[in-house]
């Protein structure tokens, strides 16, 4: 019995770099099999969450039907309404504009960014 253990401490001593090296090599892709498992996930809760924040904003905005035209620029999502008492400020602020300017035949609001993003998914232009 202690020959046995012998030669096993000498195949483990004389295999120890490669016995090290597979280690490493598995703990390594382990890793990497839950960063990418971890951020899948995150990116799929992150698109869901973005996409009912664009159902949201358009609600505020007092839905689709409400809505005359649209366009994009920069920062800026100008929009021109039928019915501007439909529109909820304080939830907007909410869901991320920044700011409002309004005008007697529109309304324009700002976000900090994204805001051609946001325009492309809730207009679909």
């Amino acid at each position: 019995m202690g020959k046995e253990i012998n030669v096993l401490s000498d195949y483990f001593l004389q295999n120890l770099w490669w016995i090290v090296l597979v280690s490493v090599v598995a703990v390594i892709i382990v890793l990497g099999v839950i960063y990418l498992f971890i951020s899948l996930h995150s990116k799929k809760t992150r698109k869901e969450k973005d996409e009912s924040h664009l159902q949201e904003l358009g609600k505020l905005l007092g839905g689709k039907e409400n809505v005359i035209s649209h366009r994009v620029e920069g920062s800026r999502i100008m929009i021109s309404l039928k019915d501007y008492s439909k529109i909820d400020e304080s939830n907007l602020r909410a869901l991320g504009v920044t700011g409002f300017i309004r005008k007697t035949d529109q309304i324009t609001l700002v976000f900090k960014e994204n805001a051609k993003e946001i325009y492309q998914r809730l207009f679909g232009e």
